[in-house]
């Protein structure tokens, strides 16, 4: 005799997202040390970022391959759009703590974070230079065009 078992898993993209909007949550809280909270911030948004790299390639070829109706692949009907509408809420919320709390007691502490607004007059001239001679050495540009070739970046390779 056959036995139906109920499926008692979450959705592993799912629970990823739910797993780093925990993260997003120590970030909010007011408890938490201002530096603690900015690095659960960074720890965030490595993840989401891998998130992309990694599920969302997956979740939209899923999808494309569940509509063609010679095979056995089936995704929700409604996953891409639940994991879209959590992000969409978790940066929204990412966002807000960082304009809203962060910056304003980084402030507060005499740390001045340049965030949305042009550099000062009074230091934009040695950023430059600082850039130029100090970090530009370690870049390698990538000209992309609409005339060019299709550019897929490596894996694991910040650009």
């Amino acid at each position: 005799m056959e036995q139906l078992v109920e499926n008692s898993f979450f959705n592993r993209d799912l629970s990823w997202l739910k797993f780093n909007e925990r993260i997003l949550m120590e970030a909010e809280r007011s408890t938490v040390p201002l530096l603690e909270r900015i690095k659960f911030l960074s720890i965030f948004s490595s993840n989401l970022d891998e998130f992309y790299r990694v599920r969302m390639p997956v979740l939209l070829a899923l999808e494309k391959l569940s509509s063609k109706e010679d095979n056995d692949i089936r995704i929700d009907d409604n996953l891409l759009d639940t994991a879209n509408q959590l992000i969409s809420g978790q940066q929204n919320r990412y966002g807000k703590v960082l304009k809203s709390d962060l910056i304003p007691l980084l402030k507060e502490n005499k740390i001045n974070l340049i965030y949305g607004e042009p550099f000062p007059a009074e230091i934009e001239k040695s950023t430059t230079r600082y850039f130029l001679s100090q970090v530009m050495a370690f870049l390698q540009p990538v000209y992309l065009h609409a005339d060019s070739d299709f550019f897929l970046p490596i894996m694991n390779c910040i650009f």
